[in-house]
């Protein structure tokens, strides 16, 4: 009786993925981007999605050179990998309601910082990063209205990472980092 139920158990799950991949199919790659930022309530299209990027390896790219960020572009990890440190831009937080996107220090900044803008040096940045190093003073950055995130040369290690999600008004961080003062948050305007 056991073996029966599970056997029943496994074919629906079996009839349940097959619904899914067949689940109005036209209105998924009609509407693939906004699936793939997980901006869509259904949450088979966002199921659907994530599997999708999973097999086309969509959400990750490797960034070696100044980077001006699309909202298509919208859940991707970009991993910021240069001898030569550059800038990424972020898009208009006006457009980019439920966008996220995330950094990670793939190549250790040495001779120049990574930084992350703000598009138009919009002063829309709020949040903080975590730093595993502690000590009595300066135990992460609080970000309040700024517009630039930098990863600083010679201190942000390979493995440190933020992330920022938008909600059409202001940009919102959290992060982590190995080392105090690894990530700075500033108004540079």
């Amino acid at each position: 009786m056991k073996k029966f139920l599970v056997i029943i158990i496994v074919l629906a799950c079996i009839v349940g993925v097959a619904s899914a991949l067949t689940y109005d199919q036209d209105n998924y790659v009609k509407n693939r981007m906004s699936i793939m930022s997980g901006t869509g309530n259904d949450p088979l299209y966002n199921f659907i999605g994530e599997v999708d990027d999973i097999f086309t390896g969509a959400k990750v790219e490797v960034v070696t050179s100044t980077n001006a960020i699309t909202i298509a572009e919208a859940g991707k990890v970009f991993v910021l990998n240069s001898v030569t440190e550059f800038a990424s831009t972020l898009p208009s937080a006006a457009t980019s309601a439920g966008i996220t996107y995330r950094f990670i220090i793939g190549a250790a900044p040495a001779g120049a910082s990574y930084t992350i803008v703000t598009d138009s040096s919009e002063n829309l940045i709020y949040g903080m990063v975590l730093e595993a190093e502690t000590d009595t003073s300066n135990d992460g950055p609080v970000a309040q209205e700024e517009d630039t995130i930098t990863f600083v040369q010679s201190i942000a290690v390979i493995g440190d990472w933020v992330e920022v999600t938008c909600d059409g008004t202001n940009w919102y961080i959290s992060g982590m980092t190995a080392a105090d003062g690894a990530v700075t948050l500033t108004q540079a305007s």
